[in-house]
Order: C-alpha cells, then structure tokens, then sequence
C-alpha cells in the first residue's frame, strides 16, 4: 500500500507528477483563490509518520485558510498492527494527528 501512488500524472498537463506536488498544488489554487476553508475529507497520508503529518500540517499552515481535518482509516492506521479500530485511532490521534485539531472539535471517519 505504501508504494500505491508514488507516481501520479498531473490532472490537467499528464505530466509525471507525486501526491506531495499536487496536494501543494491545490493548496497553492485555493491560496490564490482565497478560499474560506479548506476541507481535507481523509486518508490524507498513509500510516501517520512524524515527516508527513508534518509536511501536511506545514502546508496547511501556510496557506493562512482555515482548515477542518477529518481522519480516514489510512490517517491513524499502521497495516498489520494489533488493536482494536477505537484504540489505534486515539493512539494516533494522541501520538500525530493533535496538531490538526487545534483544541477543536475533531471528526474522524469510522
């Protein structure tokens, strides 16, 4: 699963493009566009590593938009790792994903 998309065409040129470009991309349009929010609606990144809730929250940040983050399962969710659905999902929220949430109501996908 974790090789699944390291290449990617661009929607609109077909060049040779990676989900990192064009995550940034479309933040860069909704920027220039001023945007009254940005809406990620899950599986943002797969498997939660510090680099790239990092990267993601970095560019969020930048952007100067609101943001809501709502979780999908490849958010806080680690292949093969042993627990219930309800305690990975607090461990990685606890562990990674706090950042987004800001002390704000939090939204996760079941």
């Amino acid at each position: 699963m974790d090789n699944a998309y390291k290449m990617e065409k661009h929607y609109k040129t077909g060049e040779k493009t990676t989900s990192s470009e064009m995550f940034l991309n479309v933040l860069e349009v909704a920027k220039k566009e001023r945007a009254d929010l940005i809406v990620l609606t899950g599986d943002i990144v797969n498997n939660p590593s510090q680099s790239s809730i990092g990267f993601i929250y970095d560019a969020l940040e930048s952007t100067g938009t609101p943001y809501i983050y709502i979780a999908g399962n490849h958010d806080w969710h680690y292949e093969g790792m042993p627990g219930s659905s309800e305690s990975l999902r607090q461990t990685w929220i606890d562990r990674r994903l706090l950042p987004f949430y800001d002390g704000a109501f939090a939204v996760w996908v079941l």
